[in-house]
């Protein structure tokens, strides 16, 4: 992740980008926001505080755990990536021809349809009672 001006790996992106999106969380709660492990949350969380993109605060519920928080470089450095990966994607969707274009739309509405009928964390309708467009 060269972008933050930090030599760090690019595994470490979605617990940057899940404290920016959810804020001050333990290991375990962050973790099940980003589908990681709390121990590869953990492991992530001490590459990024010895970057300075993080820090660890005493959990105010429980004294034995740790409260995770984006420093304000980890902000910036979040805020500079989102930044990097919407300039790549506006400027590769800029090549695409309007047909290609309209079928990407197509095949996206279908997918958050898809999943907002059918979340995660929940048994809803079987998926393929959805079809696909055409």
């Amino acid at each position: 992740m060269k972008a933050t001006g930090h030599d760090l790996e690019p595994a470490t992106y979605p617990v940057l980008s899940g404290l920016a999106r959810v804020g001050p969380a333990t290991s375990a709660q962050l973790g099940r926001e980003i589908g990681l492990d709390r121990s590869v949350v953990s492991r992530h969380a001490d590459k990024l505080t010895a970057a300075g993109l993080v820090k660890r605060v005493p959990s105010n519920s429980d004294k034995r755990a740790t409260t995770l928080m984006l420093t304000r470089a980890g902000e910036s450095a979040v805020s500079s990536m989102r930044t990097r990966q919407a300039d790549q994607i506006a400027a590769e969707l800029a090549s695409w021809s309007d047909e290609a274009m309209e079928r990407f739309t197509k095949d996206l509405e279908f997918l958050i349809g898809s999943l907002s009928m059918n979340p995660l964390t929940d048994s809803g309708p079987d998926r393929n009672d959805v079809a696909p467009p055409t």
